[in-house]
């Protein structure tokens, strides 16, 4: 994920989706598309479940932003 977080802070790809825990913070990419992530992740405040509702964003964001 460190790639995919350097090309967000190059401007190379847009931020992804705020998290509802906090809004002026990023969801966690690996926690919300594996399932799983490290333990000192600096998103770890997101470490919860979202609905599938909740996770349409993230979904969109992924969808624009990464090839099969």
């Amino acid at each position: 994920m460190q790639i995919v977080e350097k090309k967000i802070r190059n401007n190379e790809k847009p931020a992804l989706p705020a998290s509802k825990v906090d809004s002026a913070k990023s969801m966690c990419l690996a926690w919300h598309a594996r399932g799983e992530c490290n333990t000192r992740c600096s998103c770890r405040y997101d470490h919860i479940p979202y609905s599938s509702e909740e996770l349409g964003d993230l979904r969109t964001w992924c969808v624009a932003n990464f090839k099969e």
